[in-house]
């Protein structure tokens, strides 16, 4: 199971529609200790034996961290997140639909764009439960596109693991895709949306009669309506377009 979701309907509109979750604009280090995870100085981790994995939409999130690691036996040790700026690209919004009601990320070629994004640095038990709680809907490859870290041990990387979309890129039809307002980027040409504009551009397109919050909680609760909304959305999206990402094996959200 990736994560339990909220039981009570109050709560989980509220993950829904707050993705991609809020997160520091810098680096920190994660830290799950006592009652609640907490954030600490980047001087303060140990990056050896890690692994760098690019974190464009909740994984950069300290919340979602606990989320998906909190409680998990022999995971609970530190994350070290690296904020800097990727080039060439923007975080726009993937054609599905999470498990949790959410509009997800993915990431896209835009020449003269940077976006600023993160880092997470995993343990090998770490990646491998990230995989599985990525589900269906990601690739785990490796992206060949400059990264310009604030911090950590390597301030300028040239390729980096990330989890790419499998269904493209939203639209609303005019070829363009979609970029989350809530990440912050430099040169973006296309438009820049919340999530629950995101959320309402769905619901107006498959199922405009639906109260929004409705919309979200059928589709949270129903995994055969969620799974033939995901089709309607691939069907029409912007095909991905990063010709140098490599696939390193099937993982996914």
């Amino acid at each position: 199971m990736p994560f339990e979701l909220p039981r009570d309907a109050v709560a989980r509109l509220a993950l829904a529609k707050s993705y991609p979750f809020e997160a520091p604009d810098g680096c920190f280090l994660w830290r799950a200790t006592g009652l609640a995870p907490t954030l600490h100085p980047i001087s303060e981790a140990d990056f050896s034996g890690r692994t760098p994995v690019l974190a464009h939409g909740s994984n950069r999130a300290p919340m979602q961290l606990a989320r998906k690691f909190a409680g998990q036996p022999g995971l609970e040790s530190d994350i070290p997140v690296t904020a800097g700026w990727l080039q060439e690209s923007d975080v726009v919004y993937s054609a599905h639909v999470t498990r949790y009601g959410a509009i997800a990320s993915t990431l896209r070629s835009v020449p003269g764009c940077r976006v600023r994004i993160a880092i997470t640095w995993l343990t090998e038990g770490q990646l491998g439960r990230m995989h599985e709680t990525e589900g269906l809907n990601y690739r785990y490859g490796c992206l060949a596109r400059r990264f310009e870290a604030d911090s950590g041990p390597r301030r300028s990387l040239d390729s980096l693991p990330t989890y790419l979309s499998d269904h493209g890129s939203l639209t609303r039809g005019d070829g363009a895709p979609l970029g989350l307002a809530a990440v912050r980027a430099e040169g973006r040409r296309h438009e820049a949306i919340s999530q629950t504009t995101a959320l309402a551009l769905v619901r107006d397109t498959h199922r405009p009669a639906e109260d929004l919050d409705s919309h979200i909680l059928s589709n949270i609760d129903d995994g055969v309506r969620r799974s033939r909304l995901i089709a309607s959305l691939r069907a029409s999206a912007l095909a991905a377009d990063l010709t140098d990402f490599e696939p390193l094996s099937s993982q996914g959200d």
